[in-house]
């Protein structure tokens, strides 16, 4: 979902990449050695990565601070495919019940509009409906080796 506003808000001379196999998105494995990032946007000068992670509402600043600090130095491991372009890290967290946090920083360097609030319910319900799918077959396994 993230994707698909993405690639309706970004210009058309950006280039959208992500580490989704069989997609027909660009791999981001292409731009980066060894880290592989959820989302990136490749401009002439930039590539703006954007780090998804699915958390407890209480993990909100936990997570962020984490995945800030794995990419800390994201701008070191590119290919040579990326070549001299500047590296930015923004995150997004997104809790199980459905609670999305700020993407402003993201919005304001890639120079896109901000999400509508239909594609903010998309992923909210997403996440809120995959979360109780996983509570209620938590215990299918034990159910299974009776």
């Amino acid at each position: 979902m993230i994707l698909e506003w993405l690639k309706g808000v970004i210009p058309g001379s950006a280039r959208l990449y992500a580490d989704l196999s069989d997609s027909p998105y660009l791999q981001v494995r292409d731009l980066f050695r060894s880290y592989r990032p959820d989302i990136a946007v490749v401009t002439a000068t930039d590539i703006f990565v954007l780090e998804l992670t699915i958390c407890h509402e209480s993990n909100f600043v936990k997570s962020h601070d984490y995945k800030i600090n794995k990419y800390l130095n994201l701008g070191r491991d590119v290919s040579t495919l990326a070549g001299d372009r500047v590296v930015s890290v923004s995150c997004i967290e997104v809790s199980t019940l459905g609670l999305i946090s700020g993407i402003a920083k993201f919005i304001k360097l890639v120079s896109i509009p901000k999400m509508s609030p239909a594609i903010k319910f998309r992923i909210s319900k997403s996440a809120l409906d995959h979360s109780f799918q996983i509570y209620c077959n938590r215990n299918i396994n034990d159910v299974v080796n009776i």
